[in-house]
């Protein structure tokens, strides 16, 4: 699997990517790696549990970040440069993308954990009572409502996309979500939460924290 991606990255980034057309072979690559490095690597920490449907939301989820990422960076820049429409224009476009691509992945996550409690005779039941109740409660939900929840809100007013504060705010909110997703799924699988356990879930703030704080430097150092 990382042999793939590592090809996929060399043959995007090199310079005779356009007369090949190797992006777009990679756009037909990386998803087959990807749903099936999440069925190899993910669904056996999960004893008796497995989801064809997981890689195609672990895949969303990996889209809506990088938009996520994209409206960062973008969101930083019109804030640099207030006058300038067109850039105000181009995050407009991310934020509409970074809201539907996060109802598709609130779709996925809802008919994941819609079966999962619809089937009470195989895995799907105690899979879903050990992550959406107890400790683990808080991360469970947690999840939809910084992915998409928080995004969906903010996001939703066209007036509300033209702020790049909004749409900075709205994005940190989906990539730290996203960011939880694979957590809410493994963790809980390690059995009752652990300081070392719950340790490892604030980490993931530093994602966002280290991508604003380097957007900001570059915004005002200027190009």
């Amino acid at each position: 699997y990382v042999a793939a991606w590592t090809l996929c990255v060399l043959l995007v980034t090199s310079r005779r990517r356009r007369a090949t057309g190797a992006p777009a072979a990679t756009l037909i690559v990386l998803p087959i790696v990807a749903w099936l490095a999440v069925a190899d690597w993910i669904a056996p920490f999960v004893p008796g549990w497995f989801s064809a449907a997981y890689g195609l939301q672990f895949l969303t989820g990996s889209t809506l970040s990088a938009l996520a990422l994209a409206t960062i960076a973008q969101s930083n820049t019109d804030r640099a440069r207030a006058a300038d429409s067109t850039a105000t224009g181009e995050g407009v476009d991310l934020a509409t993308l970074l809201l539907t691509v996060a109802s598709l992945w609130a779709y996925l996550w809802f008919c994941q954990h819609l079966l999962d409690w619809y089937d009470h005779d195989a895995a799907g039941a105690p899979f879903r009572e050990r992550r959406a109740g107890g400790a683990w409660r808080v991360l469970y939900l947690g999840v939809p409502v910084l992915s998409w929840l928080v995004p969906f809100v903010m996001l939703l007013s066209a007036r509300a996309k033209r702020v790049p504060c909004v749409r900075l705010a709205a994005a940190a909110s989906a990539t730290l979500g996203i960011a939880v997703d694979p957590a809410s799924l493994l963790l809980p699988a390690l059995g009752d939460p652990q300081p070392t356990h719950v340790a490892a879930i604030p980490a993931l703030l530093v994602l966002p924290i280290v991508v604003i704080a380097r957007q900001r430097d570059q915004s005002r150092q200027g190009p």
